[in-house]
């Protein structure tokens, strides 16, 4: 697989958005932004989360809440489309760009490779690792990823 395990995160955040924004916001327009990001804890036990947000109206939340698991099941057992793994992936050389340039993803980059003993050498070579990723590795990665089966949903709701 040509995506290592600190790409793998980010790419599957970034197709998550981007089938949730499609399906909930264009599909159903119930909603101006859906916000998806993860939390990865790297040391024994190695852990991660996934986390969505999105607002809507207090009487789409149940359709909303449903449609969004109905599309992580969709990416996590069929994987991504053609189209939504072109965007993923174009989206994701495009995030590298402007990371390069970025001190704070240099410390972060440096740092972690020199805790875990990874060569820092290949720190270089992610960009083309994420512009080499097949159809099919991003499909390995939402199936190892995405996860419907243990989740927390929270609901927050105006007070009447």
């Amino acid at each position: 697989m040509t995506v290592d395990a600190s790409g793998a995160l980010p790419t599957v955040t970034d197709l998550i958005t981007l089938a949730l924004e499609n399906r909930l916001r264009e599909s159903l327009g119930a909603t101006y932004t859906v916000g998806v990001r993860y939390e990865a804890d790297l040391l024994p036990p190695a852990r991660y989360g996934l986390i969505i947000d999105f607002e809507s109206a207090p009487d789409r939340i149940e359709i909303l809440a449903e449609a969004a698991l109905a599309e992580l099941e969709r990416l996590r057992q069929r994987g991504p489309t053609v189209e939504e793994f072109d965007a993923t992936r174009q989206a994701r050389v495009r995030d590298y760009d402007g990371l390069l340039e970025d001190n704070e993803y240099w410390l972060d980059e440096l740092s972690s490779h020199a805790r875990f003993g990874w060569a820092l050498g290949s720190i270089a070579e992610h960009p083309g690792r994420i512009g080499a990723m097949t159809h099919d590795e991003l499909k390995a990665i939402a199936a190892r990823y995405i996860r419907t089966d243990a989740y927390v949903r929270l609901t927050m709701k105006p007070a009447r």
